[in-house]
């Protein structure tokens, strides 16, 4: 009796359950508390602006804050030019579509850079079931052929176990230049989800 091991990977496209922005406030100050309150005072604004958009209080909220000094070299000289207060504003929206319309109120209306989207698909999506079937497909594909190869019969399954499987499409820092190239940027984008799977048979 010889048993045979094999991975198998299967992949499958989806439409993002919801879209992830981060918005980023950034004062530079020549005093750390007043860079730090003008900072504060800017993300409770902005998410005031969430608040009316509709965008859930679960939804929404500081994620980070730094205040760190600001310099510049001078010859051999280190100048400093004073304080820079950073805070990023974490937005989840349920309605990918909703994405564009939230960045234009947003970013019309406050001093804020934005990361994202970042498209996100659920575990839960049946996507991630469809890729399992496939990876789980493919593994016995290559079972069967080792064994054939091998001059074998393929018997039971004797273990499965669940590797790592491939993520969405990577997601981007927009940086667009133009209405157009946003409003494009910003359109939800199919993500593919992937599975991978450990399949050890009996053969002989």
């Amino acid at each position: 009796m010889v048993r045979i091991e094999v991975v198998g990977e299967g992949t499958a496209v989806a439409q993002p359950d919801y879209a992830a922005l981060t918005f980023t406030v950034v004062v530079r100050d020549g005093s750390a508390r007043a860079a730090a309150s003008s900072a504060e005072t800017g993300a409770a604004s902005l998410i005031d602006m969430l608040d009316r958009a509709g965008v859930a209080n679960d939804d929404r909220g500081a994620q980070s804050a730094t205040v760190h000094r600001r310099t510049r070299w001078h010859g051999d000289r280190e100048v400093f030019e004073g304080w820079e207060a950073v805070i990023n504003v974490a937005c989840t929206v349920r309605d990918p579509n909703r994405a564009y319309d939230l960045v234009e109120d947003v970013t019309a209306a406050a001093d804020v850079a934005l990361s994202g989207p970042h498209w996100v698909v659920e575990p839960s999506n049946a996507a991630h079931d469809r890729a399992r079937a496939r990876a789980f497909e493919e593994g016995v594909r290559k079972a069967e052929s080792y064994a054939n190869a091998a001059g074998l019969s393929l018997g039971d399954l004797k273990e499965i176990s669940e590797g790592t499987g491939a993520g969405g499409s990577p997601s981007r820092r927009l940086a667009a230049s133009s209405p157009e190239a946003m409003t494009a940027a910003l359109e939800p984008a199919s993500q593919t989800v992937g599975a991978t799977v450990t399949l050890l048979f009996d053969a002989e």
